[in-house]
């Protein structure tokens, strides 16, 4: 699922219609359940933009949302954004597949009045320099049409993927009083893994560290990403991006070659086991 993202994909081309459609014949062709397809199209800034959204079990009352962004920078030219954002976007796919099959195969330990909302953000890059203007079109636009339906109210937890899977040993800290309890539930799934035989492919890197607080204390935006206008809106976020960034970020090395795949493979397995988890028990 991830090799169709090693393309450009700046917002309005043939190669992000091309990433659409691949999302949605992937939707279409390997779920069993019937996913509810939202797509959000605008334009803004002289950019036509799609926002993807699928949901399961869409008469649900709460929500976990999964997001990452789809589209990659304008600049340097033939940017892919390999770990931003190719490998959560196949990271979201893998998810949704296992949950789809989880959903069939095992519907009496789900709870009936949890939905997850799985969104493929548009438009989150800046085409020149980054400002409050020039950002996270996507996101933005959608968490102002969700808070004028009503859909905002009924997310419990808005998780957000970005810079995941690049080469290296890296840190993701937590960032939110909201968010922090969930990230205590992903950090002792983490544990877990890398006790199986599995943590190899990660020579048992631990990433997440539920006992450094330090962001807490601040208890404010951090990172401008997707996450930001939904956060302003008071929904809980549970943002998983390394800090510091990796050091291939904005740059033409950013591409398949410095993606780990173990790690990658390690994301995709915790994300399932922790949407496994918060469907089937909504109050850990």
């Amino acid at each position: 699922v991830l090799l169709p993202f090693n393309i450009t994909r700046v917002p309005g081309t043939k190669e992000s219609l091309f990433i659409q459609s691949y999302i949605q014949k992937y939707y279409n062709n390997t779920m069993e359940n019937d996913w509810d397809l939202e797509i959000d199209q605008f334009e803004a800034s002289g950019y036509n933009f799609t926002n993807i959204v699928y949901t399961l079990n869409p008469d649900a009352k709460r929500f976990v949302v999964l997001s990452a962004h789809y589209d990659s920078k304008l600049e340097p030219k033939g940017f892919i954004g390999g770990m931003d954002s190719a490998a959560p976007c196949a990271i979201l796919l893998y998810v949704s597949r296992f949950i789809d099959q989880v959903y069939s195969q095992d519907k009496l330990n789900i709870d009936g009045e949890m939905g997850v909302k799985i969104v493929f953000f548009d438009g989150e890059e800046a085409f020149k320099e980054w400002s409050d203007t020039d950002s996270l079109y996507g996101s933005r636009h959608l968490a102002k049409k969700w808070a004028q339906e009503g859909v905002i109210e009924q997310i419990e937890t808005f998780v957000l993927l970005d810079l995941i899977g690049s080469e290296g040993n890296h840190t993701i800290p937590t960032y939110y009083r909201k968010g922090h309890k969930q990230y205590r539930l992903l950090n002792d799934i983490e544990d877990a893994f890398l006790q199986t035989v599995y943590g190899e492919q990660t020579k048992k890197h631990k990433e997440l560290n539920k006992r450094e607080r330090g962001f807490l204390s601040m208890n404010q935006l951090l990172i401008d990403d997707d996450h930001a206008p939904f956060w302003r809106q008071g929904v809980p976020v549970l943002h998983l991006i390394p800090n510091p960034f990796p050091p291939v970020w904005h740059t033409i090395d950013d591409d398949f070659h410095h993606l780990d795949q173990g790690n990658i493979n390690k994301w995709a397995i915790l994300m399932c086991e922790y949407l496994q988890t918060r469907m089937a028990f909504p109050n850990e």
